[in-house]
């Protein structure tokens, strides 16, 4: 066989694998996006007051009342990441009321109005307690995150949250 041969042989295989590829990304994107939309998740970003941007966090949405009622409930230490948390969304701005039954991780509780300034943050609030947690300030979505992230972030009253995706009461 000759040279020719050998490196037409080696372009094929080369093609091959770029298009093996790139349906590999295709599908694994496909497969993301259906996730997303199946299990209503966003991403948010939050700007700090002085600019500076925080790393994405994924949020499950809680837009129904079975599932603002539910929250984190029962989820355990290690089941949440560091990236993770739930946004909360009502039909109106109004003082959210907020309670940790049965929830057994510690979170920050970040409150958003309806342009999505935070106007409050709960920090580090203990966990397994009926003591309901709010702000002054009416919000028409709430933020949880693992306790210490509005700390270590510098999210902090005036920081403004940027979604990538879109958010409805159902």
């Amino acid at each position: 066989m000759g040279t020719n041969e050998k490196r037409r042989k080696a372009n094929v295989r080369q093609i091959e694998f770029l298009v093996l590829f790139i349906l590999a990304v295709a599908v694994g994107l496909y497969a993301y996006l259906r996730y997303s939309a199946a299990y209503g998740t966003v991403v948010v970003r939050f700007e700090t007051p002085s600019g500076a941007l925080t790393p994405p966090f994924r949020l499950e949405v809680a837009d129904t009342p079975a599932k603002r009622s539910k929250g984190l409930m029962y989820r355990k230490p290690g089941e949440l990441q560091a990236d993770e948390g739930m946004i909360f969304v009502y039909e109106k701005d109004d003082i959210q009321r907020f309670w940790m039954r049965e929830t057994y991780i510690p979170l920050d509780m970040i409150f958003l109005d309806r342009n999505l300034k935070v106007v409050g943050i709960l920090e580090d609030v203990p966990i397994l307690n009926d003591k309901e947690r709010s702000i002054d300030r009416p919000s028409r979505f709430v933020v949880e995150l693992l306790a210490g992230s509005a700390k270590k972030h510098g999210i902090q009253v005036g920081s403004k949250a940027q979604l990538e995706g879109s958010l409805t009461v159902g």
